[in-house]
């Protein structure tokens, strides 16, 4: 898993490898099958001598996966970079001005004849890269790269968990709509069937019923009592026959003014046929 890790980041993040040789013997460092660090002659064709910077100062051979250890060992070896047996820290380092120092003994490595070492100070502890030159350079462009492969694997985190927050909001959005519409349709509908049973109630109302309420309607106010007049209310009876209900005092009083004048009439008459 940690070589396929490996190789993504250096697939994605552009990490190119470069050899580490010695500034006094000109030797390169080459990783062998042993996994014993050895010095040789630089060739460029060769995948043992191309080593990179990885995270937490670590130097890792590019043919072998392996990390060159920074402890105190003759000869000076490289593990694979996550060893059970060995502690993260026995494989870092630090660099500086050319020299590489081990973080767990504070010591630079050195060349003692043919040999690997540590020491604390020595005229053969300087290291330059082939193509580039300053390996300390290569650790911090190497470094700020894992750094930014790092956010931009957290940035793709949050854009899916942004991106599967979004989808479920649409999808409660479009439910929300949908039982909503549903409500309203079923508001709507409930509408109508009381509209279509008041409708139904206002046509079965009894002539009784219909009547007071054109009596309630038609009911005149006290300035328009005065203006109702005798035989506006009329009576059905049972025989199909309709008389008012007050009599009109007026028309009786013409009525029978119109009587006496013809028992008048009469009377003059028969006063005459006496004559």
């Amino acid at each position: 898993m940690f070589r396929v890790w490996i190789l993504l980041s250096s697939l994605l993040l552009g990490v190119r490898a470069f050899m580490i040789y010695n500034t006094k013997s000109s030797l390169c460092l080459e990783d062998s099958a042993t996994g014993e660090v050895l010095l040789k002659k630089c060739n460029i064709d060769s995948a043992s001598q191309q080593w990179t910077w990885i995270d937490q100062g670590m130097l890792m051979c590019v043919a072998s996966s392996n990390c060159l250890l920074a402890v105190q060992r003759k000869p000076l070896q490289a593990q694979p970079c996550r060893s059970s047996e060995v502690d993260a820290v026995q494989f870092a380092w630090d660099c500086d001005r050319d020299r590489l120092i081990s973080k767990n003994t504070s010591m630079l490595l050195s060349v003692d004849g043919q040999h690997l070492i540590l020491a604390h100070d020595s005229k053969h502890s300087k290291w330059r890269s082939l193509d580039v030159g300053d390996i300390c350079q290569e650790k911090l462009t190497t470094t700020w790269k894992f750094v930014l492969l790092g956010l931009a694997f957290v940035c793709l985190l949050v854009g899916f968990l942004l991106l599967g927050m979004g989808a479920m909001a649409s999808k409660n959005r479009k439910e929300i709509a949908k039982y909503k519409a549903a409500a309203t349709l079923a508001q709507k509908s409930e509408d109508e069937e009381l509209q279509l049973f008041r409708d139904n109630c206002s046509n079965k109302q009894s002539p009784s019923l219909d009547f007071q309420l054109q009596g309630n309607k038609s009911s005149p106010s006290n300035g328009e009592l005065s203006e109702l007049k005798a035989g506006n209310i009329m009576v059905m009876w049972k025989d199909g026959k309709t008389s008012c209900l007050y009599s009109d005092h007026a028309v009786e009083e013409e009525k029978q003014e119109e009587k006496q004048e013809e028992a008048e009439l009469e009377a003059d008459q028969a006063v005459k046929m006496m004559e």
